[in-house]
């Protein structure tokens, strides 16, 4: 095991490695990338809050990727399966969240009821009650 000093990665030095990698692979991954030249995964990840360009890059490559599994799932090449689960990563945007949409309606039967007879009041719960089944 090496100790020193960690070394130093320039952003834009790591945007423009990473845009040659992309134009010159059909299917790019940031893992292999990060595998190809050494440099770890976060390092990249934390470089990219600093250089739009290298978050510009790490962007096209997920898209780029996005586009090559849906082809191949198209192609019969990748079991469906297996392109949705990759696609839930966090990175591609995919999700398994349902938008449920409900109105909820503050009803204050204080101020309904507040003046109502007896016999009104039990008309209007018996009306609940068949209402709500």
């Amino acid at each position: 095991m090496t100790m020193g000093r960690p070394r130093i990665y320039d952003a834009e030095v790591l945007a423009t490695e990473l845009n040659e990698y992309i134009d010159n692979t059909s299917d790019p991954m940031i893992e292999e990338y990060c595998l190809n030249t050494g440099v770890s995964k976060d390092t990249v990840y934390r470089l990219e809050k600093e250089c739009q360009n290298l978050s510009d890059a790490i962007k096209r490559c997920h898209a780029k990727q996005q586009v090559r599994t849906i082809k191949r799932v198209e192609e019969g090449e990748m079991n469906p399966t297996w392109a949705i689960f990759k696609m839930k990563q966090p990175c591609y945007g995919w999700t398994d969240k349902q938008v449920i949409e409900s109105e909820n309606i503050n009803h204050n039967l204080n101020d309904d009821v507040s003046e109502l007879t007896e016999e009104e009041l039990d008309k209007k719960i018996e009306e609940l009650k068949n209402k709500n089944g």
